[in-house]
């Protein structure tokens, strides 16, 4: 099975948006995130459609 690695956007001044977003959140929020991230790190991308030839 191959396994994806997610890279987080850090901007030059050493914030990361989706980290501090997701601090943001309500832990059972954030972990049900976390959750769909692993699951998407270990290929099961779930439902999900193609919007153009790049992005799905």
């Amino acid at each position: 099975m191959q396994t994806y690695e997610i890279e987080y956007l850090k901007l030059p001044n050493g914030k990361a948006p989706i980290t501090e977003w997701l601090n943001s959140l309500d832990g059972s929020f954030r972990k049900r995130i976390n959750q769909r991230i692993l699951r998407i790190e270990e290929g099961n991308f779930g439902d999900y459609k193609k919007l153009s030839e790049d992005i799905s």
